[in-house]
């Protein structure tokens, strides 16, 4: 069987600096992104600042509840603020209906978190890694969910590894 297409993919292999910052001429970053070559990854995205965005194409990562996907990115943190999130993939859509969207990102702790939000503060599912991930190192991130509105259908992997995760919160009912 054939795995299905992806909705995106976005390698930064032509990363152009024109009207802002082009990401294979689909997905634009905030000006003060800035590119760099890593040794391990080649060109990548260095993202510095609080306000840092990259933005995908309109619709990629909306996923409904009953829906199965899995996302995956290279990341690798180089600072750690106990006060401070950092979110390694992010969604605000559908915000007509309530507050829907789905969050991946590390906490104050480096602990990988995992989050998919019907209204906030007592309508979602989240998981989260046991252990943390290691700053100054490249990791191949991956979540799956399985469609079932359940915390149990979610997984976190690392570097193609599940993790052991805990679930923070089990109550999704839109």
């Amino acid at each position: 069987m054939q795995p299905p297409a992806p909705d995106g993919h976005y390698p930064f292999d032509a990363i152009v600096k024109n009207d802002g910052l082009r990401v294979d001429g689909r997905a634009k970053a905030t000006a003060s992104i800035t590119v760099t070559n890593d040794p391990d990854r080649g060109r990548v995205l260095c993202i510095d600042h609080p306000y840092d965005d990259l933005w995908l194409e309109q619709g990629v990562g909306q996923y409904h509840v009953v829906d199965p996907f899995t996302i995956s990115i290279h990341a690798k943190s180089t600072k750690l603020d106990s006060a401070l999130t950092q979110t390694l993939v992010g969604t605000a859509g559908y915000k007509d209906v309530l507050y829907q969207c789905l969050d991946i990102y590390l906490d104050g702790k480096s602990h990988l978190n995992f989050r998919l939000i019907r209204a906030l503060a007592d309508d979602y599912l989240h998981v989260r890694s046991q252990a943390p991930l290691d700053t100054g190192r490249w990791y191949h991130v991956t979540v799956t969910y399985d469609g079932t509105g359940k915390a149990a259908g979610m997984q976190l992997y690392r570097d193609g590894q599940p993790l052991a995760q805990t679930i923070e919160m089990d109550n999704l009912q839109g």
